[in-house]
């Protein structure tokens, strides 16, 4: 089995390889797929995909004209832990932040309903394999029920075991354009 490191790198890669057009066509499948979720949540916090990762637009767009309020991450470079601003439209937004960024509209996350979460790989158990920064994990560390955690990628991404270490988040859903998996 590859270190994180190498598979982080070789996820990336082929992650890159998907054009802007491919990952928003499997994007709207993924909205498919996610509506069973989506029915019962009124706060849900979304990240933009970039470089290849599969598309929330359509899941955005869907939220916003269904009175589910999206809330997008903000981060420092100084600290691990993400904050949540209310966001209205699928136009990007980069997740650093400068250190005295103030927030509009905030929500903390334990009134999140669902946290949506970008995957480099995930397994059966639920154990995500992010970008390495930490961040989600320091930020939900403190979880107990709430917010559901529902890692998003393309369905190649799912593996049957990864390594992981103590402090990984582990997630209750694993959503990509193919299912919506329920982890154990």
């Amino acid at each position: 089995m590859p270190s994180k490191a190498e598979l982080r790198q070789l996820m990336r890669q082929r992650q890159r390889s998907y054009t802007q057009d491919a990952a928003e066509l499997a994007g709207v499948q993924l909205l498919e797929q996610m509506l069973p979720l989506l029915q019962s949540v009124k706060n849900v916090a979304i990240y933009y995909a970039i470089n290849g990762e599969i598309s929330l637009n359509s899941l955005m767009k869907y939220c916003l004209s269904n009175e589910i309020k999206l809330y997008a991450p903000v981060a420092l470079r100084s600290s691990r832990l993400m904050r949540f601003e209310e966001v209205t439209s699928v136009e990007f937004r980069d997740v650093f932040y400068p250190q005295d960024y103030e927030l509009v509209t905030e929500i903390k996350w334990y009134n999140l309903d669902l946290v949506i979460l970008p995957v480099l790989a995930v397994d059966a158990a639920g154990y995500r394999l992010g970008q390495g920064g930490g961040y989600y994990d320091a930020t939900f560390e403190q979880r107990t029920i709430k917010p559901l955690l529902c890692g998003v990628g393309y369905h190649w991404q799912l593996y049957q075991q990864l390594k992981h270490d103590s402090w990984d988040l582990k997630l209750d859903y694993f959503a990509s354009e193919q299912e919506l998996m329920k982890v154990m």
